[in-house]
């Protein structure tokens, strides 16, 4: 399928909405197809993808809602701006609930036009940077990264899957092996989360944590009414001159 960044396509039942729009948006720079009607719409996007769809609410045959609905379906990675008149304020808020990028009224403004055209496409492109790091990412760090097919390692990437889709953070321990931590920050990208994964590697802060307590922490020693103190901070205390 062919890919285009700055491809819009302007869908209305008026031929000369669709060529104002053309003449205003290829001034901007963008690359625009047309379609008269729903069907012919979708049956564009079927061979070309489109990063934005500028689509009329009200239009003869498949109603611009019902194009929304069908466009969020099958390509949920394209944004769509509504076109509404005035009375149909309503109609435009409820597109908004079913997925619309935008909305502008009629008569619609060149510049209003323009600029909500460049947001949408600037946001979807960053959407398909966003989901090429992913697929980077998840390939980079796959399971099939890591060597091991024993019984304890698969135990491991079972481990993984199962906490992928929890919330909670997840302290990661023992010898330090890069893939391990990365593997599951791979599958907690692949759950499209907005939020930041909550993975932490304790190895990486071990220098810091050591430093601050005067080196590895050596033997306890527990004392009645007492702190825990390090067995060795213990005998230079009673070696010191009293």
């Amino acid at each position: 399928m062919e890919t285009t960044a700055n491809q819009v396509l302007i869908v209305d039942d008026e031929p000369e909405m669709c060529f104002l729009l053309s003449d205003i948006l290829r001034d901007e720079g963008c690359a625009v197809g047309t379609a008269y009607s729903g069907e012919q719409a979708l049956a564009k996007m079927e061979a070309q993808e489109f990063a934005v769809v500028i689509t009329d609410l009200n239009m003869k045959g498949m109603p611009g809602m019902t194009l929304l609905k069908e466009i969020k379906r099958l390509h949920p990675e394209t944004n769509v701006i509504i076109m509404t008149a005035f009375g149909s304020i309503e109609s435009a808020i409820e597109a908004m609930k079913q997925g619309a990028f935008d909305y502008v009224m009629k008569p619609v403004k060149s510049e209003e036009i323009v600029l909500t055209t460049q947001k949408a496409v600037r946001e979807a492109s960053l959407r398909r940077e966003l989901q090429w790091l992913r697929r980077a990412v998840e390939k980079e760090y796959s399971f099939s990264q890591i060597l091991g097919k024993s019984k304890p390692m698969q135990a491991v990437f079972e481990l993984i899957r199962r906490i992928t889709p929890s919330p909670s953070s997840v302290l990661i321990t023992g010898l330090q092996q890069p893939a391990r931590p990365g593997a599951l920050h791979s599958c907690q990208l692949r759950r499209h989360s907005r939020k930041s994964s909550g993975v932490r590697d304790v190895r990486a802060h071990e220098g810091l944590l050591h430093r601050r307590q005067g080196g590895p922490p050596g033997p306890l020693r527990r004392g009645a009414g007492r702190d825990l103190v390090p067995r060795r901070d213990q005998r230079a205390t009673n070696q010191s001159p009293g």
